[in-house]
């Protein structure tokens, strides 16, 4: 069984070196994966989508 872990909005803004309301407009501009609703105000991603997400922008970048 995989063993998942999530990040906030505080966590991802963090991992990004963002504040949080660019997390939000990115979020709302479809520039970062989307988030999993765990209620109407609290928003969660998994760490490993968005380890996945950076990665990609990172190869796509050094082309």
């Amino acid at each position: 069984m995989q063993n998942l872990q999530y990040l906030n909005q505080s966590d991802v803004a963090k991992l990004f070196n963002v504040r949080v309301n660019t997390i939000r407009r990115w979020r709302k501009e479809g520039k970062i994966p989307q988030p999993i609703a765990l209620t109407y105000k609290t928003l969660v991603w998994e760490k490993s989508e968005l380890q996945k997400y950076i990665s990609t922008r990172s190869l796509s970048s050094d082309q």
